[in-house]
C-alpha cells in the first residue's frame, strides 16, 4: 500500500507539474493506499520537494520487494521534477534501480523510461555518450512499442547531447 500510495501520489503530482507530458498507464491503486490529493502546482511542487527523498527510497524498496514495474514508474514519474529541480545525481541513481528492476522483469516499457532518465541524468552531468547511448537505446525501445510521444521527448534530448558534443550534422 505504501508502494502505491507514492507512486499515484507522485503520477499525480508529476500531471500537474506537467500536464503536457504523456501520462503512464497504472494499475489501480490497492485499497487503502490512499494517494494524496494535491491542489495544484504549487502544491505538487511543494509535495515532491517534501518527499523526494522517500520517494526515491520507496522506489528502492519495491525494487528490492520484486514490485519491480512500480520500481520503474516511480522513478518515470520523478524524471521531469528531478531535471527540472537540478537532482541529476538522484535521477542517476534512480534510473539505475529502474533498469535493474525492468530487466529483472523483461519489461522492455520500463527499460525505455529508465534509459530516458538515466540519458537526461548523463546529459546533465556532460557524460555525452553514455547519455547518447542511454537515448538511442531508449528511442528504439519506445519506437517498438509505437510510444510516439515518448520516443520524440528521447529524440529532443538526442539533440541537446549532439549539440553539445558539436556534431550538428547527426
Amino acid at each position: 500500500r505504501l508502494i502505491d500510495h507514492y507512486l499515484h501520489t507522485a503520477a499525480a503530482a508529476a500531471r500537474l507539474l506537467y500536464p503536457a507530458r504523456p501520462p503512464l498507464d497504472l494499475a489501480p491503486a490497492q485499497p487503502g493506499s490512499a494517494p494524496e490529493r494535491l491542489a495544484g502546482r504549487a502544491a505538487a511542487l511543494r509535495w515532491f520537494g517534501e518527499e523526494r527523498q522517500e520517494v526515491l527510497a520507496v522506489a528502492d524498496a519495491a525494487a528490492a520487494a520484486g514490485r519491480d514495474v512500480q520500481s520503474w514508474q516511480l522513478s518515470a514519474v520523478l524524471i521531469d521534477y528531478l531535471n527540472r529541480e537540478g537532482h541529476w545525481h538522484d535521477l542517476a541513481v534512480v534510473g539505475r534501480i529502474a533498469l535493474a528492476a525492468a530487466e529483472r522483469a523483461g519489461d522492455r516499457q520500463g527499460q525505455a523510461h529508465a534509459r530516458s532518465g538515466l540519458g537526461i541524468a548523463c546529459l546533465r552531468v556532460g557524460s555525452y555518450d553514455a547519455a547518447r547511448a542511454h537515448l538511442l537505446r531508449a528511442i528504439a525501445l519506445f519506437s517498438k512499442a509505437g510510444a510516439t510521444a515518448w520516443r520524440a521527448r528521447c529524440q529532443l534530448a538526442l539533440g541537446t547531447v549532439l549539440d553539445r558534443q558539436g556534431r550538428h550534422e547527426k
